[in-house]
């Protein structure tokens, strides 16, 4: 049995139609779960891989679950390395220079 040429165009938009979306969510999927590991760095919290593992895993329940459980505060770049830490950080995740409220801490004891 043949098949038109007008089968297999539709056929073949169809596939290029459901590609599209697959394709855009993959792309986000690995995108949102890098920035969630550079926030788990920059934020300080322990192990960020754990923390991408769980965005990839369990997509939007890791990314809400992240939203909650994640610091806030702000970004501030380190004075040595330059890379973005948390503001209330007693030391850089990054190169582990302490911030001066960790001097300040420490001076205190």
């Amino acid at each position: 049995m043949q098949y038109s040429n007008t089968t297999s165009q539709f056929e073949a938009m169809l596939l290029v139609l459901f590609l599209i979306p697959v394709i855009i969510f993959l792309i986000l999927w690995i995108l949102v779960s890098v920035w969630i590991g550079k926030q788990a760095k920059n934020r300080g919290m322990d192990n960020p891989t754990i923390w991408v593992l769980i965005a990839m895993l369990f997509p939007i329940a890791g990314w809400i679950v992240f939203a909650f459980l994640m610091p806030s505060g702000l970004s501030v770049p380190c004075d040595i390395c330059g890379k973005k830490k948390l503001e209330t950080l007693l030391k850089c995740p990054h190169c582990g220079y302490p911030s001066k409220l960790g001097e300040t801490i420490q001076q205190k004891n």
